[in-house]
């Protein structure tokens, strides 16, 4: 991407997708880690603490000097410009949306996650239409059905 060509003034810029209906909610797709103490844990209270920590500012600095973003309150006044950019959307009222694909046996050359974002690259390139990427989507799609788990 660093050598695509530009118009003058290109930016980068994050969207949600678009709501169905006029002024209805809006999402973005985000990952979530999940933490928690185990029920037989030698030390829940420690455990409890540490999770607590977690969302301390002392944690969100160390998480944004690793390039994590914690969910917190407040975080983008702390993000550099580029990080501003991918999660002050959700400051401006657009929703998290969170979830994975269904899981399946292997099906040999066959992922989702390929047919939904990389192909993307290839329409982007006129490499492919938007035609031929939904029938190939539904291609993967119809693959994967039989191998759901």
């Amino acid at each position: 991407m660093e050598e695509a060509p530009r118009v003058d003034d290109f930016e980068w810029a994050m969207m949600s997708v678009p709501a169905f209906e006029d002024d209805g909610d809006s999402y973005a797709f985000t990952f979530f880690e999940q933490i928690w103490v185990p029920s037989e844990a030698e030390n829940p209270e420690g455990g409890k603490e540490f999770i607590s920590f977690l969302y301390s500012d002392k944690a969100a600095d160390i998480f944004l000097e690793a390039g994590a973003v914690q969910p917190i309150d407040g975080i983008i006044e702390k993000l550099d410009e580029e990080q501003t950019t991918f999660y002050s959307i959700y400051e401006e009222g657009v929703l998290p949306a969170m979830g994975t694909f269904a899981s399946t046996d292997p099906v040999p050359g066959v992922s989702m996650n390929d047919e939904l974002y990389m192909r993307v690259d290839s329409i982007m390139a006129g490499r492919m239409t938007v035609d031929e990427w939904i029938q190939s989507l539904e291609m993967a799609n119809d693959s994967l059905r039989p191998a759901m788990n």
